[in-house]
């Protein structure tokens, strides 16, 4: 074993309000958050990675004395578990702090849970340092315990006996006997394997899984001849094959290394806790270690657990007095990434890190299924947020169980997906304009979607740093001035983010050649720029003989059909171009059954920036026949916002159109 120089990191600590809280087991929770046990307060913790702390007491009961978290873990069920040492039972908390416990089926043996660990079946699995018994409970609380034939797992003296526990990568849970000297194998049916320690391991205490396929754990290696630590980092295969990194084979009042916890960095190494010299340890998979010293170098002060954070950077506990939460990254490492406290899908349902809508006061829901254009928007939203909002005179969001009083920065996504300036009863800017306020105080005044993004169908994001209330909440209010206020998405992150970047803007095209209804081929997009209507196909063959240049034959397989409106986007501001329409009836035909179709089957009108183009146009009746590709062509400009609408209006049965396509005029 070789130690070595490495970067010098960076480690700050927090210190925990509540006196003699001493802060056992942490883990990183499903929210991001790093979630701990205070086995002297009887408190479970929360800690974001900017710092900000809340604590959530557990209920207790008459007969429960103390209550002592002592290890935390996962659960399948997206909430906390943890194991009590002084109540003998097992407790779970959802990350919004809500408690269950169950107490474990013999109390007065004092079991000592210990350790705790989500199993491959489902269940959560925990050793019991006294009764020589690995247990499991259901997510129902039901509650299984298996002997072991493991000996001398608890001494008078309090050594510990049984201690770690991890799901294997074989499907089985991996337990450390510390006083036994053995590393164990349970399956979820219960049957067991041992596994003793050569002699130069002595006390293996904690385990997890590495990258490798193995198991790794930390050794005490106490010689209680001489009172020396042979402390080190073992390895076991899935099959019984260990391997021993020692760390150090100096007493103790030499500043031996005495390894406690260890975990998996992103960095690929283990790092680990050094519980007599202060020190958080590091060591690649190769022998090579180094250590870092902590800024409380004390024995009533020391490094306990550790965990690696949603930040790139590890974190650990110190017991103290005090009580302590570490974080330390290397040097050169990637900042912390902002960690989202809540996102929310306003007006629709569940998209990638966005949630259903919740939280929210009044108001009304509304989507659409036209594209939108997230260009202007750097690491946009799922395109479904975009395509639903809340709308209202008057609602407002309310975001609960944050940090009083803690920083926060809120994001909220717009996108006009109703006004546009092609609807016959106006649109455009100044259709709709609205406030929002933050926890009262006011963000956006006067707000016009349309205005400020550039058109309908186009994403926007306003940012605003803001701070929880003395409840835990941030409340986002939004008052109407004209028509409806309008909000997409909502995202609030912790701490204070840098302001957005400004996003470029968005090329602008000479071109646009759009399959309507259909997916993309030649030079022709797949559909997009829409506004209602539905898609249909067909695989007849079509007549294009008619047409001096026609399109693919797959453009006119395809259609559009319905009320709906095409928006193109990003094109010249204020410039002439050329618009070629292109029809094929792939439908109505006079060979239907009943003799149904043909001539006047299909009426309907087209539109352009609001002018009306065709009138009465029926697709049959003008091509001759059905399945017989034919185009109209156009002149108009586009508006100060580079865009053009063409919008089709139903007269009889549905409007219809096959391809969209607009050149600049030379």
């Amino acid at each position: 074993m070789t130690a070595h120089a490495d970067s010098t990191p960076t480690i700050t600590e927090h210190t925990l309000p509540t006196v003699n809280s001493e802060p056992l087991g942490i883990i990183t929770g499903p929210d991001g958050n790093l979630w701990f046990a205070e086995e002297s307060s009887g408190k479970i913790g929360r800690m974001t990675p900017s710092g900000q702390l809340t604590e959530f007491t557990p209920p207790t009961t008459p007969q429960e004395a103390n209550i002592c978290p002592d290890s935390v873990a996962n659960g399948p069920d997206g909430a906390i578990w943890f194991t009590d040492s002084c109540s003998s039972s097992v407790g779970r908390v959802t990350t919004s702090g809500v408690f269950s416990k169950y107490t474990l089926p013999d109390p007065n043996a004092s079991p000592l849970p210990r350790d705790i660990t989500e199993g491959p079946d489902g269940g959560m699995w925990f050793v019991e340092a006294r009764t020589n018994e690995i247990g499991r409970i259901s997510m129902t609380g039901q509650i299984t315990e298996f002997p072991l034939p493991v000996t001398q797992v608890w001494t008078q003296d309090g050594t510990d006996g049984l201690h770690g526990i991890v799901a294997g990568p074989d499907g089985a849970l991996w337990f450390t006997g510390e006083e036994s000297d053995i590393i164990g194998r349970i399956s979820t049916t219960g049957d067991v394997s041992e596994y003793s320690m050569p002699s130069n391991i002595q006390g293996p205490n904690k385990i997890t899984v590495g990258p490798d396929g193995a198991l790794w754990f930390s050794a005490a290696g106490l010689n209680d001849n001489n009172f020396k630590f042979y402390s080190s980092i073992g390895r076991i295969t899935t099959s019984g094959d260990i391997t021993n990194y020692p760390l150090s084979q100096s007493g103790i009042e030499n500043g031996a290394i005495l390894a406690q916890d260890l975990a998996f960095g992103p960095d690929g190494a283990i790092w680990f806790t050094d519980s007599n010299t202060d020190h958080i340890g590091r060591m690649t998979t190769d022998g090579n270690f180094a250590e870092y010293s902590t800024p409380s170098t004390s024995l009533e002060n020391a490094p306990l657990m550790l965990t690696a954070g949603s930040d790139g950077a590890m974190w650990y506990t110190e017991q103290s007095n005090t009580g302590t939460i570490g974080r330390i990254a290397l040097a050169g490492s990637t900042p912390p990434a902002p960690v989202l406290a809540q996102a929310i899908n306003t007006g629709g349902t569940g998209s990638g890190n966005f949630v259903a809508d919740s939280d929210f006061s009044g108001g009304a829901s509304y989507t659409s299924e036209a594209s939108v254009d997230t260009s202007q928007v750097v690491s946009p939203a799922p395109q479904e947020v975009y395509q639903s909002v809340r709308y209202g005179n008057n609602f407002s969001y309310t975001i609960p169980n944050l940090t009083p009083s803690a920083p926060y920065t809120l994001d909220l996504d717009f996108n006009e997906l109703y006004w546009g300036t092609s609807l016959a009863n106006g649109g455009g800017v100044g259709s709709r304009v609205f406030n929002v306020s933050v926890n009262g105080a006011p963000d956006l005044i006067n707000f016009d979607v349309y205005q400020t993004a550039g058109g309908a169908n186009k994403a926007i994001r306003e940012q605003f740093p803001t701070t929880a209330d003395a409840n835990g909440n941030v409340t986002v209010q939004f008052t109407a001035d004209t028509d409806n206020a309008m909000v997409s998405g909502l995202e609030l992150f912790d701490g204070n983010l840098p302001a957005l970047p400004t996003p470029p803007p968005p090329a602008i095209v000479s071109s646009a050649y759009i399959a309507a209804g259909g997916g993309a081929v030649g030079n022709f997009v797949a559909d997009t720029d829409f506004l209602g209507g539905t898609p249909y196909s067909s695989s007849a063959g079509v007549d294009t003989s008619g047409l001096a240049s026609p399109a693919p034959e797959a453009v006119y397989q395809n259609s559009r059909y319905g009320n709906f409106t095409y928006s193109v986007p990003n094109l010249t501001a204020n410039t002439s171009y050329n618009i070629q329409l292109d029809f094929n009836e792939l439908y109505w035909g006079t060979s239907l059954a009943g003799g149904v179709g043909g001539a006047g089957s299909r009426v309907f009108n087209v539109a352009i920036n609001g002018s009306q183009v065709l009138t009465n146009f029926d697709i049959f009746g003008a091509a001759g026949g059905a399945n017989k590709a034919i185009a109209e062509n156009f002149t108009a400009t586009s508006d100060a916002n580079g865009t053009i609408n063409i919008q089709f209006s139903s007269l009889l049965d549905n409007a219809m159109v096959s391809g969209i396509e607009i050149s600049q005029a030379q």
